[in-house]
């Protein structure tokens, strides 16, 4: 569309169907780049987010990856987690009220 409005625009003698092409010419290009950029940050909240559901009746959070880590808290089975990295077998998680920690990979099955 964008493009047969910039034909008519170039090659139209008439002033007002030349100026009506660019006018919509343009303002077909601004909702054009608008929705790519939507359709952009829509695929990046699909696919960057690794989200997760814990699958253990109750889990123990730990402040990091090993046994030995202090106990922050405690998750139980069916809450949604963000996952925000990985070492080995664990996985360091991030729940909704922001509340970060380490658990294994057992745990939990990716959504």
């Amino acid at each position: 569309f964008v493009l047969g409005l910039l034909l008519v625009f170039l090659f139209s003698r008439k002033l007002v169907l030349r100026k009506i092409s660019f006018g919509l010419s343009l303002l077909l290009l601004v909702i054009s780049l608008t929705s790519f950029l939507f359709a952009g940050h829509q695929k990046k909240m699909v696919y960057d987010h690794n989200y997760a559901i814990i699958i253990s009746p109750s889990v123990t959070i730990k402040s990091s990856p090993d046994e030995s880590g202090t106990e922050l808290f405690q998750l139980h089975e069916g809450t949604r987690i963000t996952i925000t990295d990985d070492l080995a077998d664990w996985r360091e998680i991030r729940i909704d009220d922001g509340n970060v920690g380490w658990l294994k990979e057992e745990d939990i099955i990716p959504l």
